[in-house]
């Protein structure tokens, strides 16, 4: 039982690193589109 739980919370971990980088990589796309239609690029 202390296995599963010690497996779930590593997945948990991971999906929480995958979102946050998920977003990270969102924000910057959002940036450099508004960089881009502002032609500052």
């Amino acid at each position: 039982m202390r296995h599963m739980l010690g497996v779930l919370l590593a997945a948990k971990r991971v999906e929480r690193a995958a979102e946050a980088s998920g977003a990270a990589q969102a924000a910057a796309v959002r940036e450099r589109s508004a960089l881009i239609t502002a032609r500052k690029v």
